[in-house]
């Protein structure tokens, strides 16, 4: 999809912000992993998705909730295999301090986030909310695509992707049934979900997500096994309950309040970013007409 030289593409972009964010730790191996570089990697990349799309309208960041998580109730392994002991002493500081600037960086910026969530659980009761609107979805998360439609694009860092391209390249369309299947069968390394059914071959797996356009319900899988070969249909059998359970998993968790209320706006504040940024040894310029602003909107 060709991206030099257009205007506005989109009204929104949404972007998974715990994602960005450990993508920023990920380039700051390559310099170091202290808190200005790692912070400093994290707004670049902001940067260059703007630039990159032309955009200068509103960006959401959502995140995880880092401390619960709802589906830990259905299987106490998943995310374990994230041991926080291992990652360097500074990242959580360093993620919430990205948060704090963000807050203070651009009226356009919002943050979602709640206890027990992750970060897609919000994606859809937002793009909802838009009614119309053009939307940019960023994230590696397979299942930000499930939102992808003729009005919403999705860009996993690599690649921008509609309707007709994930087709092409998945060979499935990416309705909910067919990712929440896909995933189940194949497993998510990222969340220790283990794969669903061992060995079972492509065909079979990207045969059922393009049957899938037609499902409503896990059930629906369930009921139209009958065009699977014998051999790979017992394979599905013999492991229904971890596919289950996979499938849960999947499903995006219902809020309990309406979208806006989980919506965080971000407001400029010069002032606040300035201290921010000198904190880490970086530097922001304010004029005489800034300094008075922000001065009187302090009283």
């Amino acid at each position: 999809m060709q991206l030099e030289n257009q205007e506005k593409m989109y009204d929104n972009i949404l972007i998974d912000g715990t994602n960005l964010f450990f993508r920023s730790v990920y380039f700051g191996l390559k310099k170091d992993l202290s808190t200005k570089v790692i912070v400093e990697t994290f707004f670049e990349i902001i940067e260059l998705v703007k630039t990159k799309f032309n955009h200068t309208s509103s960006i959401y960041f959502f995140y995880d909730d880092s401390k619960i998580l709802f589906r830990k109730q259905l299987d106490s392994s998943y995310k374990r295999n994230r041991d926080k002991n291992k990652l360097p002493t500074n990242i959580f500081y360093c993620l919430s301090l990205t948060k704090e600037i963000l807050s203070v960086k651009d009226n356009n910026y919002f943050i979602i986030q709640n206890s027990g969530y992750e970060a897609d659980d919000f994606v859809k009761p937002l793009l909802k909310s838009f009614g119309d609107s053009k939307n940019l979805l960023i994230s590696n998360d397979l299942d930000w695509c499930r939102s992808i439609n003729e009005k919403t694009n999705w860009y996993n860092w690599n690649e921008l992707f509609d309707e007709k391209l994930f087709v092409e390249k998945y060979t499935f369309y990416p309705n909910n049934e067919a990712i929440k299947l896909y995933k189940s069968l194949k497993g998510d390394k990222s969340n220790n979900i283990p794969v669903g059914v061992l060995d079972l071959s492509n065909e079979v797996i990207f045969g059922i997500c393009r049957r899938a356009i037609d499902y409503k319900s896990f059930q629906d899988f369930e009921n139209d096994l009958s065009w699977i070969e014998k051999s790979e249909k017992n394979k599905i059998l013999h492991s229904f309950e971890r596919l289950t359970l996979n499938y849960e998993l999947t499903n995006f968790i219902p809020l309990q309040k309406n979208i806006s209320e989980y919506i965080t706006n971000c407001y400029e504040n010069k002032f606040q970013m300035k201290i921010l940024l000198e904190s880490l040894g970086l530097e922001i310029k304010l004029s005489k007409e800034d300094i008075e602003n922000e001065f009187f909107d302090l009283l």
